[in-house]
């Protein structure tokens, strides 16, 4: 029976599908360069996925990358590429799918890496994400939050790790909480808070709660025996927090 142009079209398409899945796993470093490519061009491709990827995280995790050191890191940068299932097209997206990596059960470990580190990875993301974050659909004048606020919390003090310090083997977890957010010259900047800050901010972060109603309930979770000074304090701090811009408008 003589070959039909529709025949030829179908597998033409098949041995095409079946190329593009096999240079892709090339690209990512799961298999090797695919039959009817010059390796040497392929290699030249796949140095060009990594430096790019490489870029993105590098920009937006600086201080992971010194603290690891260059054959580390770069070790690093291409496991995540040969393993880590990407989720989104984008490149504005590489870093935190990066972060997302650093946080995958067991990594650490396996890699023998700081235990610090996916922590400390996801606070230079936020800071990037805090800077990047559009607010124009979430200012709200009746809420006196500043719109760019981000509130996180982590196991290590992520603030202090860099260059001069990191906790050493063997130290203990602190808990840190953190409030990262623009100021009036659109600059990132970030702030420790107490626990109860945090909560405090969280509760008004919620619905736009008043300050009195976060109090108020505030009082409530914690069992106040006096939730009227409750009150009296959180106004005073939140006053504070106004004056290093975590708050635009007068607390309610």
């Amino acid at each position: 029976m003589p070959t039909t142009t529709a025949a030829i079209g179908a597998a033409t398409t098949a041995d095409l599908h079946a190329f593009q899945h096999a240079f892709g796993a090339y690209l990512r470093g799961q298999a090797p360069c695919p039959a009817g490519l010059p390796p040497a061009r392929g290699q030249i491709y796949q140095d060009l996925v990594r430096t790019n990827i490489q870029g993105f995280v590098d920009a937006c995790l600086p201080v992971c990358r010194s603290l690891l050191g260059a054959a580390t890191w770069d070790a690093l940068i291409w496991d995540f590429i040969a393993t880590h299932p990407l989720a989104s097209p984008w490149f504005r997206d590489i870093p935190a799918q990066f972060v997302a990596y650093l946080d995958s059960p067991g990594l650490l470990e396996r890699q023998a890496l700081p235990p610090w580190l996916a922590a400390l990875a996801h606070y230079e993301w936020m800071e990037l994400e805090v800077d990047t974050r559009d607010t124009r659909a979430t200012e709200n004048p009746r809420h006196a939050l500043n719109p760019s606020l981000a509130l996180v919390c982590y196991p290590w003090p992520v603030h202090r790790i860099g260059p001069d310090w990191a906790p050493p083997p063997g130290a203990p977890e602190q808990l840190t909480c953190l409030a990262l957010y623009r100021d009036a010259q659109d600059e990132v900047r970030f702030t420790e808070l107490s626990p109860w800050t945090f909560r405090l901010l969280g509760l008004m972060a919620e619905d736009g709660q008043t300050a009195d109603r976060a109090l108020t309930q505030l009082a409530l979770e914690i069992h106040h025996p006096a939730p009227a000074e409750l009150i009296r304090q959180g106004h005073t701090q939140l006053r504070e927090l106004q004056q290093l811009g975590l708050l635009h408008g007068e607390p309610a």
